[in-house]
């Protein structure tokens, strides 16, 4: 099974593009995964999204809880770019492993083990955070559901997982 990576980054700010050359050198001994890069949108070109999220004014990332975080435009342009692929696989159920430009992988031999088994899970993210996350399309069509009909957040959704019998592959790190 070939699996499509896209790395989230940004072409026209060199540190982005930096992190993604030392990131995708390291995926290289990753069995069957191409990894090509993809231009994030920006604050600047967030306008230009091809659909519309529901923002609140403040953050409800869980690193959030005691805080009142005003979201910023970068979070929301970094944010809109990683939707962009959740909607795509939604919408074509095809196969992607979605990576931001700092997704370096630490232990090829456990991720070559956890992409051969990829059919069993609903959702994995074998890094600290969404740097590196893959969806099926059921649960990448539960994020869309929950985004534009019930405008839940994705931290609001992990107590949810259970009721709806979503499989989520643990991290390794």
């Amino acid at each position: 099974m070939k699996f499509k990576a896209v790395m989230i980054c940004d072409f026209n700010n060199p540190i982005s593009m930096a992190y993604s050359e030392v990131a995708i050198k390291t995926w290289e001994p990753i069995e069957g995964v191409e990894v090509e890069k993809w231009q994030c949108y920006t604050p600047e070109t967030i306008i230009d999204n091809p659909f519309k999220l529901p923002w609140g004014s403040y953050s409800s990332a869980s690193k959030y809880k005691n805080v009142k975080h005003k979201i910023s435009t970068t979070e929301k342009a970094c944010f809109t770019s990683m939707f962009h692929w959740w909607k795509h696989i939604a919408e074509t159920g095809e196969n992607i492993i979605i990576l931001e430009h700092d997704a370096f992988v630490r232990h090829p031999e456990k991720l070559n083990a956890m992409i051969e088994n990829w059919k069993d899970w609903d959702v994995w993210c074998p890094g600290i955070a969404a740097e590196c996350i893959y969806m099926n399309q059921p649960f990448a069509k539960f994020l869309m559901r929950e985004w534009y009909e019930f405008k839940n957040t994705i931290d609001a959704l992990i107590k949810v997982y259970d009721d709806h019998n979503i499989t989520i592959l643990p991290s390794f790190t």
